[in-house]
């Protein structure tokens, strides 16, 4: 299960970079998000969660900052990024949740 899980990663980073060459944005902002709930529900440990919440959190953050700064290669890195950010957001979710129903019990 762990292999799948790692091309599937690998797949969301690939729809990332390369989706919003090929197809709509919309749609590649849609696929990221099935993948990284994926991911989240069924990839996180619980040794990573902290890591991977502070990474999430750090990449919304800086990918929203500082794009707008680049006026000519913002525009075409700025769906790449929002793509990562809709992965890794979505990623989120399900882990964050998690964490608090284990502090809650």
């Amino acid at each position: 299960m762990d292999k799948y899980l790692q091309y599937l990663m690998g797949a969301g980073v690939v729809v990332a970079l390369f989706g919003s060459m090929i197809i709509s944005t919309e749609m590649v902002n849609m696929v990221a998000i099935l993948i990284g709930l994926t991911i989240g529900i069924l990839n996180i440990d619980t040794k990573e969660t902290l890591l991977f919440l502070v990474a999430t959190i750090a990449i919304t953050v800086v990918g929203t900052s500082t794009l707008i700064a680049l006026p000519v290669v913002g525009s075409f890195l700025g769906s790449t990024v929002k793509a990562f950010i809709f992965l890794a957001s979505a990623a989120a979710i399900p882990v964050a949740l998690k964490t608090i129903w284990d502090l809650a019990t």
